[in-house]
């Protein structure tokens, strides 16, 4: 049984490189063949086509200046939250935040709740135990049992370990997982020390599955997914379960975390890349829940105080800031410098990291974009890697920057950047404004970029542009605006309070000044009512929209 897998498995990657090397033959041939007269045709330079300025009537409505104690910009800032909190905006992590998975939510298949449970102990040492081959002799007698598990023959060490994790997959479902035990053996054997690519993808897709699963279920299993993980995720070979008050134990996984991270910054092997997008998926889909249905907030103040995966792995009981910087910042860096493939995954923990500082300082009082925190901290550490790194053309830090999530960090990357290299200060929309004369003379690309930049991520952060259009509209009509889905139907403001605080909180949990928004607003009326030219200073003319209403370009 065992020689025709291996026969089979033989002739299937014969073919495989048969018909590679066919196509490769092929294709020189073709190039070969062709003729100087089939060569392709030179070609013509494109000349640029003018584009006449069309000139854009003054408002037949201008717009008229924000006023702080304005009741409609109290309930714009209250829409925008609510509209953030329904479709979860603010968790940039990823371009997409997806919806949380649920199974039978409303109970329609059984009528008594069940349990999710490990698998039975016969299935875990059926896993563990050792795979034979029965052999027989020329003249069909029994010879002694072949261990293939333990053979030093590669392709028959995959098919023992493909066997397990077939036989492990017909065990598991939604309401049975895998042991603790069992995940650790197949992250540190099936993937991360795998040779064979076969079996590491497919135990990364096992283990992607499970994870589906699992956070599909009830909220209340939250607690036996995190002792589930944990006990996994961590640098020891016990099976005991993990005590998460117990510093010896959280220190194991944020040993195991950092080797991971560490290992990918050494080896661009598929299993250590594989390795490491399990390890983000794992901390991102954990992230994600917690934020949505775990995290303590202002309306959900009956919550207990609860950390995400990510904030375990990282030890962020003992020093959060210091296990961030030795760990996902030195794996961001290399990732900047090298452009590898796991780039991706690395702004993803640069992400959770940011976010998780934000809920720390939202927790201590600190939650002001510009005031001393972890946030701050964070991107004053980001911003030290680009002054550190000398190979990045403009354009490629330009590209970097603005992949940063979330949108304020990489506002605050820019800033501090720019205070630092090019000894520009500028701290809203309107310092850019005032400055813009004397920015458009400016032949420093860099700077232009890195501030087209601040500038992008200000408005996209403090939504200048929904506020800005949506006060407009509002202004001349009482009718709904529905350019925006945050701010066509308005919530109504129940909560005379809010109309004397000096600060705007997010979902996010992060805290801007509402005197810095109508700042920044009122410094655009004039260039949208036509009575004020913008110099061409970086992007700043592209943003500030050339509009006849709020509602036509």
């Amino acid at each position: 049984m065992f020689k025709e897998k291996l026969d089979k498995m033989k002739a299937r990657e014969e073919r495989r490189e048969n018909k590679e090397a066919a196509k490769q033959r092929a294709s020189r041939k073709s190039r070969d063949s062709r003729s100087p007269d089939q060569q392709a045709p030179e070609q013509i330079p494109v000349i640029p086509t003018m584009i006449l300025k069309k000139n854009i009537p003054k408002p037949d409505k201008p717009m008229n200046t924000l006023q702080a104690d304005d009741p409609m910009f109290q309930r714009l800032l209250m829409s925008i939250n609510d509209k953030m909190e329904y479709t979860w905006d603010c968790i940039e992590v990823s371009y997409v935040t997806r919806r949380t998975a649920k199974y039978d939510k409303h109970r329609e298949k059984l009528p008594v709740k069940k349990k999710i449970v490990p698998v039975e102990d016969g299935v875990i040492e059926d896993f563990f135990s050792e795979r034979f081959e029965k052999r027989v002799n020329d003249l069909g007698d029994e010879m002694d049992l072949l261990n293939i598990s333990q053979n030093e023959d590669g392709a028959r060490t995959t098919v023992a370990l493909s066997e397990k994790l077939e036989y492990l997959n017909s065990h598991t479902d939604l309401y049975t997982h895998p042991t603790s035990f069992i995940l650790h053996n197949i992250m540190r054997h099936f993937i991360w020390n795998q040779q064979v690519p076969s079996v590491a993808i497919k135990s990364y897709q096992y283990i992607n599955r499970i994870m589906f699963h699992f956070l599909g279920t009830a909220k209340e299993n939250r607690e036996e997914w995190l002792y589930l993980i944990l006990t996994s995720i961590r640098d020891s070979t016990t099976n005991q379960r993990i005590d998460l008050e117990s510093s010896p134990d959280i220190q194991s996984c944020y040993q195991f975390f950092s080797r991971v991270l560490q290992r990918a910054t050494e080896d661009d092997h598929l299993s250590t890349r594989l390795m490491l997008s399990l390890v983000v998926n794992i901390c991102q889909r954990d992230f994600e829940i917690w934020w949505k249905h775990h995290r303590q907030t202002k309306r959900q103040d009956d919550r207990e105080i609860s950390y995400p995966i990510l904030f375990y792995l990282l030890n962020g009981k003992r020093d959060l800031q210091k296990h961030i910087n030795e760990s996902v910042l030195k794996l961001y860096e290399y990732t900047v410098n090298k452009d590898v493939q796991v780039s991706t995954d690395a702004r993803k923990l640069v992400s959770m990291c940011a976010m998780l500082s934000a809920y720390r300082d939202m927790q201590e009082n600190k939650a002001g974009l510009n005031t001393t925190g972890l946030k701050h901290d964070l991107a004053k550490k980001i911003s030290n890697i680009f002054l550190k790194i000398a190979d990045l053309t403009d354009n490629e830090m330009f590209m970097e920057i603005s992949l940063l999530q979330p949108s304020w960090l990489s506002q605050q990357v820019s800033k501090l950047y720019l205070e630092e290299k090019k000894k520009l200060k500028v701290n809203s929309v309107t310092d850019v404004i005032k400055k813009s004369s004397e920015l458009a003379d400016s032949c420093d690309s860099n700077l232009i970029l890195v501030l087209d930049n601040f500038l992008i991520k200000s408005f996209e952060s403090l939504h200048i542009h929904s506020i800005a259009r949506t006060l407009w509209h509002r202004q001349n009509s009482d009718s709904d605006y529905h350019v925006f889905t945050n701010t066509s139907k308005l919530k109504k403001d129940t909560n005379k309070q809010e109309k004397k605080t000096k600060v705007w909180k997010q979902t996010n949990d992060v805290k801007f000044s509402t005197a810095t928004i109508i700042s920044d607003i009122n410094s655009m009326v004039g260039v949208i009512n036509k009575d004020q030219v913008l110099p061409k200073a970086g992007v700043l003319k592209c943003l500030v929209f050339n509009m006849s209403a709020p509602d036509k370009f």
